[in-house]
């Protein structure tokens, strides 16, 4: 009975948590009766910071409500797969070109798997020091948190103060990585990274949905990711040209992140340069993960190459739509809709 009663609990507490899905939008000043007309179409209010709804309605967006109601887009093993980063280095061992020289996963204090480093010795600390000797610094990231908010650098001088938080949890370390010089110039305290969308098409294709680019703040520190602080613009595919902005930071007007808040550089219109190339290597990235429906790739351009970074199976959607809605390539909205996405009518 117990058990009936924790099981009926949770159900129901799953239920309250659907109806509420809007509670995740950002904050936002805005009107009640607005408010209610935007979650009535699906979307949090927030969106329509984003979204230009004036020219294109309601419909041809992916809206917020149901977009999380499609997860997940691929075989449940494969998300769970993808999203799991320890395995990030498994999945491109064909393509070590693609992967940082050093990467280790630890898990409650063994060593699961490690590449880059010879005669590794047994103790962990020990270890992680040799590793620190050769590589300089290293990234210690999660295997499963999102965000970036649990992501941190180890390096020779706060070894001692941080083997606690590596040993303690299921995590993954890599060597450090440098951001080619253009991108350093716009900030160079975390690695800046671009945002791939792909989906599979009903020719069994991986087709490039959306590329976005994130960018590390003084608020974001070591990390790039928008939820942490960090900004990002969409790329437009076939230039390689920042288009528009997005940050969790509310604008106090259109032209604020124009600019990096930090830097100063000029984001908005930035042309990255040998685009042509960039995305070729990255559309053969998008092509060997033949076995993935749908997933967000984030890679970075970085002194050594390219680098592949992670795997998200389930994208947010909203740099994914920032330049033009989702639905308008025909390819992906069908898609969505086979996989149960219902969307709306115009309003």
């Amino acid at each position: 009975m117990k058990r009936l009663i924790r099981l009926v609990k949770r159900e129901f507490l799953k239920f309250i948590a659907q109806q509420k899905w809007y509670a995740k939008g950002l904050p936002v000043i805005m009107d009640s009766s607005k408010k209610k007309y935007f979650i009535k179409n699906g979307f949090f209010p927030s969106s329509s910071l984003f979204f230009d709804f004036s020219t294109y309605g309601f419909a041809d967006y992916l809206n917020d409500r149901d977009y999380k109601k499609l997860y997940p887009l691929n075989p449940p093993s494969i998300s769970t797969l993808i999203d799991n980063k320890a395995y990030v280095p498994l999945l491109f061992q064909a393509h070590p070109e693609w992967l940082p020289k050093f990467s280790a996963y630890l898990r409650n204090e063994e060593l699961i798997f490690f590449k880059g480093l010879e005669n590794a010795p047994r103790d962990l600390t020990e270890f992680c020091r040799k590793a620190i000797e050769q590589y300089g610094k290293l990234i210690v990231k999660p295997t499963g948190d999102g965000g970036g908010r649990k992501i941190f650098t180890v390096n020779a001088d706060n070894l001692e103060e941080k083997i606690g938080r590596i040993l303690s949890g299921e995590v993954i370390l890599s060597s450090y990585m440098e951001n080619e010089p253009f991108l350093k110039e716009i900030y160079p305290y975390s690695l800046n990274t671009i945002r791939v969308v792909f989906f599979k098409t009903s020719k069994w294709k991986n087709k490039i949905l959306m590329i976005g680019h994130r960018f590390g703040t003084s608020i974001s520190k070591e990390v790039d990711n928008v939820s942490s602080g960090g900004i990002g613009y969409s790329v437009n595919k076939q230039t390689g040209v920042l288009c528009k902005p997005y940050c969790y930071q509310i604008p106090s007007h259109p032209e604020q992140f124009d600019k990096h808040m930090d830097t100063g550089v000029q984001l908005r219109g930035f042309q990255i340069p040998d685009w042509p190339s960039r995305l070729k290597e990255i559309q053969k990235i998008v092509d060997y993960l033949d076995f993935v429906h749908y997933a967000g790739l984030d890679l970075a351009f970085t002194t050594e190459g390219i680098k592949i970074i992670e795997i998200n199976s389930h994208p947010e959607s909203i740099i994914t739509q920032l330049d033009f809605p989702a639905l308008l390539d025909k390819e992906f909205k069908e898609f969505v809709v086979k996989r149960g996405y219902l969307g709306i009518t115009n309003a």
